[in-house]
């Protein structure tokens, strides 16, 4: 068995801008590279 584990983000949606998108998409990218059994959850709120 595999160890696993879910990660969720939290973003503020009033705060976000074009750069700071790119941040998190680049990442959030970099985590499933480097964690492939990790579960990554993104809730823009």
């Amino acid at each position: 068995m595999t160890e696993s584990e879910i990660i969720i983000f939290l973003i503020d949606y009033s705060t976000l801008n074009k750069e700071k998108l790119n941040y998190y998409v680049n990442y959030l990218s970099e985590i499933d590279n480097k964690f492939p059994n990790t579960k990554t959850d993104h809730i823009i709120k």
